[in-house]
Formats: structure tokens, C-alpha cells, sequence
């Protein structure tokens, strides 16, 4: 896991690419305790839900999962250049229908408020 990985490292974490084809929760649990220090992390997690099912997973456990860290979440709309911010009461899969490209989708995490600003906010 990446915790076991960076245990020792005593280094700040400002980004982590999740792109696993699937296997992203297991990425997030694995990574608890890097994300417990990290205040100020940025997670960009691809959202592919056939290769969540495939894996045993499903995207709404990954969101409530970030939800619980305290993360903002926000979708990346490739064809407008934007980013929307989901929270708790929305619909996931109207989220889906919605931005799903290609059949993934791109979420932007972060707790960073500088982050947060510099996003194009649609």
C-alpha cells in the first residue's frame, strides 16, 4: 500500500494521480494514513464505473469515502473546460449521465483551498 510505501518518507504529498482501471478504493484505503497527514493534498482519481463493477467497487462508495476525509469534490467536464462541485445531496448518477465521457470521468479532490480557487468553477 502506499502507506507502507511512505511510511518512512517524511516528505509532504501535494498530488496523487488514481488511475487503476478499477481498483481505485483499494488505492484510497490503502492510502489512509497519507491522507490523514496531508492536509493540503490533491487527489485526481479517473472514474471508470464498468471497471469499478468489475473490481467489486461502485463510485459512490469512493465519493463517501472522500466525503469522510473532508474532501471537495469536483467533476471535470472535459468538453467545456470546467469543473462542478458535487456534494452529498447530489444525484451520483445523474453526475454520470451527465459528464461521463467515454465512459470514465475525471474527479478533482481536495481539502487545499488555494487549489479550489485556481479551479475553473462552472
Amino acid at each position: 500500500s502506499l502507506n507502507m510505501l511512505l511510511a518512512t518518507q517524511k516528505c509532504q504529498i501535494d498530488l496523487i494521480k488514481i488511475d487503476v482501471q478499477g481498483w481505485e478504493e483499494k488505492v484510497l484505503l490503502g492510502s489512509k494514513n497519507i491522507l490523514k497527514k496531508n492536509k493540503d493534498i490533491t487527489l485526481i482519481i479517473e472514474i471508470w464505473p464498468q471497471g469499478l463493477n468489475e473490481a467489486g467497487s461502485d463510485y459512490s462508495d469512493i465519493l463517501a469515502f472522500l466525503f469522510k476525509f473532508g474532501f471537495n469534490i469536483f467533476v471535470v467536464d472535459e468538453q467545456k473546460g470546467l469543473c462542478f462541485k458535487i456534494n452529498n445531496k447530489y444525484k451520483f448518477s445523474e453526475m454520470f449521465d451527465k459528464y461521463v465521457q467515454s465512459g470514465y470521468v475525471d474527479i478533482i479532490c481536495t481539502r487545499n483551498k488555494n487549489v479550489i480557487c485556481q479551479l475553473p468553477i462552472g
